[in-house]
């Protein structure tokens, strides 16, 4: 039988992982837009001090280019690696917490990381490597046209800076960055939390989970039956399911928040999270 105080000591660790999920999203997105914030000054000051912008030194120009992005490249797969650790950490901590709030004791075995370097290896750095490859060409694009039809730096930086790194369309490295950075890190969690679930449901007859939104002016509201853009996952808060079981999310069917059988719109920046529940912790 769970305690009125075991109720109230659950409810604020449900509180605690949502506020923590949002601070990890917030983090990796400021992080990440700062890095782009000093590629944009780098490689536009380089330009500024080329030997000369003209053809005889456009291949020493895009060499010097390549390198700026391979560099940049390297600190983003480090800095998303970084706050994925701390994603994870949540996402099995989150069962932990849980069960210790209503005084459920149970010997829970190590949960290994091997499903976390398994989507980094074949989900996170491809996309980021994906999205240097495509800055890469564009920016090289940019600088061969420009320094072969006369342009001037100044012409070229600003080419640059509008394509390159103020564009809002899906090629922009700003917009694409962010989003990798977000969307990939939130999913850490995701998946560690669904995999320390499948753990405990052996142990604890009942288990259940429950979809928990981020529970501010942020959170996707899209009306139901509109055009899918942002989805509707306020409709989505408080859904409970077996363990295993998949919620109903703007049509789709989601194991998780940011599962990637979704689609790009419904979980591409999504700040929900996935809470063990049972009927009578609440």
């Amino acid at each position: 039988m769970v305690t009125p105080a075991e109720r109230t000591a659950y409810a604020k660790k449900v509180n605690d992982w949502t506020k923590r999920a949002v601070n990890i999203d917030k983090e990796v997105a400021s992080s990440t837009l700062g890095m782009v914030k000093d590629l944009r000054k780098d490689i536009l000051g380089s330009l500024k001090s080329a030997e000369g912008f003209e053809r005889k030194h456009l291949i020493s120009i895009l060499g010097e280019m390549d390198s700026k992005i391979n560099a940049f490249e390297a600190n983003m797969i480090d800095n998303i690696s970084s706050h994925q650790d701390s994603a994870w950490a949540l996402g099995s901590s989150q069962v932990d917490d849980a069960l210790s709030a209503v005084e459920i004791g149970v010997a829970m075995p190590v949960l290994t990381d091997v499903k976390l370097l398994t989507m980094r290896q074949y989900k996170t750095f491809p996309k980021i490597r994906g999205m240097n490859r495509s800055a890469k060409r564009r920016l090289n694009k940019i600088i061969r046209r420009n320094v072969l039809t006369g342009k001037t730096v100044f012409e070229t930086e600003k080419d640059i800076d509008r394509k390159i790194f103020r564009s809002k369309s899906k090629q922009g490295i700003t917009y694409r960055s962010e989003k990798i950075a977000r969307t990939e890190t939130m999913r850490a969690q995701s998946i560690s939390n669904d995999a320390r679930l499948m753990q405990v449901k052996k142990e604890v007859p009942g288990m259940e989970h429950r979809w928990i939104t981020a529970r501010d002016g942020r959170v996707r509201s899209g009306p139901r039956g509109a055009v899918p853009s942002r989805g509707n996952h306020a409709a989505a808060h408080g859904q409970v399911r077996n363990v295993g079981e998949p919620f109903d999310v703007s049509g789709e069917k989601l194991r998780y928040p940011r599962d990637p059988k979704g689609s790009p719109w419904n979980v591409i920046e999504c700040r929900c999270i996935d809470s063990p529940f049972m009927k009578e912790w609440e």
